[in-house]
């Protein structure tokens, strides 16, 4: 079934089940989110949590809507969502793996670097589609009825769903297509930061960072058009920001 969630057995992870929803919620215990940065040892620092979720509600009724018609994905459900954050002593100055002897003067510019990163990802938003024109004459759109897949094989910004899946009902008459059908492009960000501490004593010393916002520049597309019968129908106009960067 589209938009259900996956459903999993394990002996310490954390699993809360809705069985009126069919809703599952996994969430991996702490004592493996924190066992990685254990292992990595002093230089390096990780920590790794992830999340499977869903989320069932009845979204504001429509008048006279046929019981459960408005019950389904929340809109603020997000399916996966993993965050892994990083930092790393580089190895280089006095005290170090490299460069050990290195001179105190060349050690106040090239020593006691460090890098450090998080990665989030997100699932996108549940998509659910509407025809337009107040088609149930009390001043409400309705949704369509579903005739087919609207899952595309290699869906792109040019075209997210195949609208041939839907068909405008009737007038005055209920779509059967359900809320969430499908999941908007998901969220892939990567921000890096490369910071270093300059003591000007024991106590007092500032800090210089440079810091970089999707490091990569990934395209992170928007949710397409849901309107059916319009020229954006299942097509991507936007993005989320490309890369940025700041010094400090």
């Amino acid at each position: 079934d589209f938009g259900r969630a996956p459903r999993g057995e394990s002996a310490s992870a954390i699993i809360v089940e809705n069985t009126s929803t069919g809703c599952t919620s996994f969430l991996p215990p702490a004592s493996s989110r924190l066992a990685v940065a254990a292992a990595m040892g002093r230089p390096v620092s990780v920590l790794v949590v992830a999340f499977l979720s869903c989320a069932s509600i009845t979204d504001s009724p429509t008048p006279f809507a046929p019981e459960g018609h408005d019950r389904g994905r929340s809109q603020l459900e997000r399916r996966h969502v993993m965050t892994i954050n990083a930092i790393y002593e580089l190895p280089v100055g006095r005290g170090r793996a490299l460069a050990a002897d290195l001179h105190p003067a060349a050690n106040l510019i090239l020593g006691g670097w460090q890098l450090s990163g998080i990665y989030r990802f997100t699932s996108g938003p549940p998509l659910s589609f509407t025809v337009p024109g107040n088609t149930l004459g009390n001043g409400f759109n309705t949704r369509p009825n579903l005739v087919g897949s609207p899952k595309l094989d290699k869906p792109t910004a040019a075209l997210w769903f195949d609208p041939a899946a839907f068909q405008t009902p009737a007038r005055f008459a209920f779509g059967n297509s359900g809320l969430g059908l499908l999941d908007a492009p998901g969220d892939h960000v990567l921000d890096l930061a490369l910071m270093k501490d300059f003591h000007l004593s024991e106590k007092k010393y500032f800090q210089f960072r440079w810091e970089l916002f999707n490091a990569p520049n990934h395209v992170n597309l928007n949710a397409p058009g849901t309107t059916l019968g319009q020229l954006a129908t299942g097509v991507i106009q936007g993005a989320g920001p490309a890369r940025q960067m700041q010094f400090g």
